[in-house]
């Protein structure tokens, strides 16, 4: 967990901690603002990051460059503001 004078974004990546996912997925935890003591409702997570299965790493990466915009634009990450890039992704198939 990172802190910083000034607002940033915290993008730690882990390996899941289920066992029956495959060590090969990749978890992605952004926070707007790290400080001790965040809880999980203050971060986004971008989940199954496992190509060609699950979520491929362009995806991830058009998921991640949504958010830290969005997060930079209105100060906040987490459950603070809704997920509309699912939307989105809907109207442009």
């Amino acid at each position: 967990m990172g802190i910083s004078k000034h607002p940033s974004i915290e993008l730690p990546c882990r390996k899941p901690k289920n066992r029956t996912l495959p060590s090969f997925s990749l978890g992605l935890y952004l926070t707007f603002a790290p400080q001790s003591g965040n809880t999980d409702a203050q971060r986004n997570c971008i989940s199954n990051v496992r190509p060609p299965k699950c979520l491929s790493c362009d995806a991830a990466t058009a998921k991640l460059l949504y958010l830290i915009e969005k997060a930079l634009r209105r100060g906040i990450s987490g459950v603070a503001f809704k997920d509309a890039m699912v939307a989105l992704l809907a109207e442009d198939l």
